[in-house]
């Protein structure tokens, strides 16, 4: 705990309707400190507070002790719990994001969809315990910073045993947080077996978040659809199930019917996915579908219903982040940015360029060789940069079998040689003339799609855009990717 034993520190990292709740739910403890990461809502949070309007509760304005925009800002007091409720996607540069606020006296508390959430936490944190959680409350961000509950309300939780850590000492953490949520007035279940727990809620998850966001139906419009969609949901829930048997958790064969049984006794779901589907957000394909994916391959299990599912429900979140990524670009590159210069060999005397325009007036091709080592503005890490200026030079000139050549050879080094300073430089490059040409913008919108996090975390980057452009890229790109769930009614 803090200096003051009195006082117990929390930060809740991951502001939206279940991490909002369960904030909510640890600030009502009155010993609690309450910190929290808040991103697409941190204006409103920060000036007006959090509400929640719950049928259990009743509606209350939750006001945090502190309201921080990422976990490095919220360094400084020692956290005794960090929860984390954020989206389970691309969890490594969450949890790098996460090193200044736990060390090995902070209690890792994880409330997160799927299975094999434990393990890059431990490898990120391990000297840290972790409390591993499953939640079955049905909550909704109907809009930043307003969050309504239903009445469902339940959190499951238990220890991810630490090897190297007393026993003793894991026990105290996990009641100290349970008397937390005691004093928060919330339902919860402290069951000897957490891992089964979460396995039942993947099988639950594994059919109703892919084939709704898949089908864009709620759960009773697929299962009356056709008499295969039921068949298709039983085959996809047994497959996920024999994953789970196979590793050793202890599922039982009625799993499927009971949660079959569930599913026709309640109205038509959605489900978290099928929200991120329509508002273009990324989804939680890997820990939902992707595990169990990935445990079958290793234990050589036939899971084609399973594997069919997550080869769909991948592709559709690949095609949305390459979206995602294109239009956070224009936004933060719109063409009334340009600066509208004409590029001019006086203005870059650049010998290489001129070099690799006589080799593909003589030879049909351009090559990156020995000429870029005598270059004056780049280096030999830099291709993308050396053809994004050639292709700017054959648009100039209109040499069309140039343009052609060197916008393959740039999206050859954006794809397999990627580097985020030349591709900032490009950017600037593309962005000096009246007009960019559409298809290599479309290259250079896909690229910071494929990258768009670690642009975002690019010192270079963010000073290009606010220097040269006035944007915060920061805040744009968040107006887009919400990690807030603005879900709808009825979600799973």
């Amino acid at each position: 705990m803090s200096d003051d034993d009195s006082t117990i520190n929390v930060l809740v990292h991951g502001l939206g309707a279940i991490g909002s709740f369960y904030a909510f739910i640890l600030d009502r403890a009155p010993n609690v400190h309450l910190s929290v990461i808040a991103r697409s809502n941190y204006d409103v949070v920060n000036q007006k507070g959090l509400t929640i309007k719950s049928q259990n509760h009743g509606e209350h304005v939750l006001r945090p002790a502190g309201v921080f925009r990422t976990p490095a800002e919220a360094g400084g007091p020692r956290y005794d719990y960090v929860v984390c409720a954020h989206k389970a996607v691309d969890q490594e540069k969450a949890l790098v994001a996460l090193k200044p606020v736990i060390d090995e006296n902070t209690t890792v508390v994880i409330i997160q969809n799927g299975v094999g959430n434990e393990e890059p936490f431990r490898e990120a944190f391990p000297n840290s315990s972790i409390i591993t959680c499953v939640t079955w409350t049905g909550a909704t961000q109907t809009a930043l910073g307003l969050v309504e509950h239903r009445s469902s309300e339940n959190l499951l939780f238990n220890l991810y045993p630490h090897p190297s850590i007393p026993p003793d000492v894991e026990e105290k953490r996990l009641s100290k947080f349970a008397s937390l949520l005691k004093e928060g007035k919330t339902v919860f279940t402290v069951p000897p077996d957490i891992q089964l727990e979460r396995w039942e809620k993947v099988v639950w998850n594994s059919a109703w978040n892919a084939v709704t966001a898949l089908t864009l139906t709620d759960t009773q419009t697929w299962l009356h659809s056709s008499p295969s969609a039921m068949a298709m949901t039983r085959r996809l829930m047994t497959d996920v199930l024999s994953v789970g048997k196979a590793i050793g958790v202890p599922l039982d064969e009625g799993l499927v019917d009971r949660l079959i049984e569930k599913a026709l006794s309640l109205p038509g779901l959605g489900s978290s996915m099928q929200v991120d589907r329509k508002m273009g957000r990324t989804m939680e394909v890997e820990v939902i579908l992707g595990v169990p994916v990935k445990k079958a391959r290793e234990l050589g299990l036939d899971v084609p219903a399973l594997e069919m599912v997550y080869a769909l429900v991948k592709a559709v979140d690949v095609s949305t982040r390459k979206q995602l990524g294109m239009e956070t670009l224009a936004r933060l590159l719109p063409s009334q940015f340009s600066r509208g210069r004409d590029i001019t060999f006086e203005e870059r005397k650049d010998a290489y360029m001129i070099r690799m325009m006589l080799e593909y007036i003589y030879t049909g091709n351009c090559s990156m060789g020995s000429y870029l080592f005598n270059t004056t503005w780049g280096n030999i890490d830099r291709p993308i940069l050396a053809h994004t200026k050639l292709f700017l030079l054959a648009h100039q000139y209109e040499l069309a079998g140039l343009k052609d050549i060197s916008y393959q050879k740039c999206e050859q080094f954006c794809k397999h040689d990627w580097n985020s300073a030349a591709f900032c430089e490009s950017v600037r490059e593309l962005f000096a003339i009246d007009q960019v040409a559409p298809n290599m913008l479309k290259l250079m919108a896909g690229t910071a799609a494929d990258h768009a996090e670690e642009l975002l975390q690019d010192e270079g980057f963010l000073d290009m855009c606010i220097r040269e452009f006035g944007l915060s890229p920061v805040t744009e790109y968040y107006e887009i990717r919400e990690e807030t769930w603005l879900s709808l009614n009825g979600s799973i």
